[in-house]
């Protein structure tokens, strides 16, 4: 985890050149669980789909939430968005199609994905 948290450290630094202070990673994952693996460039994908699918400006600036929280006895990692989605983006579902079949085929486990009118969630377990 402490390596995927530092390349996604660096490419929030990448994507501030381009959208400027307008996002923001909100980190309360606690160290105690930095050990604990998640597949590759799985928080790197996530945060790109934020991204792709939502405004983000000045005015909309956009914050993300990486948390640990318990569900079922068991500690998820959970990542998520206020939605305020782009106008004209047409979702093809790929992306996280793509990494809810690598998160089983690595972790033997679903994703949950939660998606309101607010609050945009993906919840992974950690191994």
């Amino acid at each position: 985890m402490k390596e995927e948290l530092d390349f996604l450290n660096t490419y929030i630094l990448l994507q501030k050149v381009r959208l400027g202070d307008c996002l923001a990673i909100d980190n309360r994952i606690d160290d105690k669980y930095w050990d604990v693996p998640i597949p590759p460039l799985t928080l790197q994908l996530l945060i790109e789909n934020v991204i792709k699918h939502n405004v983000i400006s000045i005015s909309k600036p956009m914050k993300v939430c990486l948390t640990t929280e318990m569900l079922n006895n068991e500690i998820w990692l959970s990542v998520s968005n206020p939605i305020k989605l782009k106008q004209g983006v047409i979702s093809s579902g790929k992306g996280l199609m793509n990494l809810s079949q690598r998160y089983k085929l690595l972790c033997n486990r679903e994703l949950i994905i939660e998606n309101d009118e607010d609050k945009f969630i993906i919840n992974l377990l950690y191994e």
